[in-house]
């Protein structure tokens, strides 16, 4: 787990480093395999816990399956979700509703109409995460089978997809590289573990693009972040311009 979470923040750190050098198809790919070892680190995580907790026998060939799946991967590692929105869509006018709504009841009718449009969105997110690390690393055959997918020609939101890995990472940072305390009155034995093993490499503080961003063109967009953690969901709205 550690040496996933580990890595993981390195390779968030040089697809950052990459993203300001202006590569930022390349930024994209190495982003989703920070991801990907966030989510490596999850399953090894909750491996851990059923043969400390449950007394379960973990081999190495159940450890290599669950390793093995990209896509599954890529789900185990979301934490939080952010949905951006252009100024004039139906998700922008619902967040400016939320936000500025005269009465509760008015909040919650727009809260429920924007949950059905991140319930889809969410179930996507680990096959479009994949496809997003194909694309960036990747030339191949385009999904109509009539030209290439380049690296060259990704027009993907790179600082996006940074943010989302720093947001997530971020998160498990600060709960296991900072809180023992917190973490073990969650989670004792995890917590014990990790006090006992004093030589663990030190995780990487989340690595974030600069601010200001580069200009996209005049773009508005909303954006919802939801992070849901240790079994809360909190949720923080932001309106950028970008």
């Amino acid at each position: 787990m550690w040496f996933s979470l580990e890595q993981c923040g390195l390779l968030l750190r040089d697809a950052v480093n990459l993203y300001e050098g202006g590569s930022d198809a390349t930024a994209v790919g190495l982003a989703m395999l920070a991801r990907e070892e966030m989510g490596k680190a999850r399953i090894l995580r909750d491996l851990w816990r059923d043969l400390v907790n449950n007394d379960r026998q973990v081999d190495g060939d159940e450890v290599r399956k669950k390793l093995g799946d990209h896509e599954n991967k890529q789900r185990k590692a979301q934490i939080g979700q952010a949905l951006r929105f252009e100024h004039g869509t139906q998700g922008a006018a619902l967040l400016h509703t939320y936000h500025h709504a005269s009465t509760m009841a008015e909040r919650e009718a727009a809260w429920e109409t924007l949950e059905d449009l991140i319930k889809p969105a969410r179930k996507r997110m680990p096959v479009d995460r994949h496809k997003a690390r194909m694309r960036a690393l990747y030339v191949d055959l385009d999904e109509a089978g009539t030209g290439w997918s380049r690296p060259a020609d990704m027009r993907d939101d790179a600082r996006a997809h940074l943010e989302d890995v720093a947001n997530d990472y971020a998160a498990m940072w600060e709960r296991y590289q900072h809180n023992l305390d917190i973490l073990a009155h969650g989670e004792p034995n995890l917590a014990a573990a990790l006090a006992r093993w004093t030589e663990r490499p030190a995780l990487l503080a989340p690595a974030r693009p600069q601010f200001p961003p580069r200009a996209r063109g005049s773009v508005r967009l909303y954006t919802l972040l939801l992070v849901a953690f240790a079994g809360a969901v909190g949720t923080a709205l932001m309106r950028a311009l970008r």
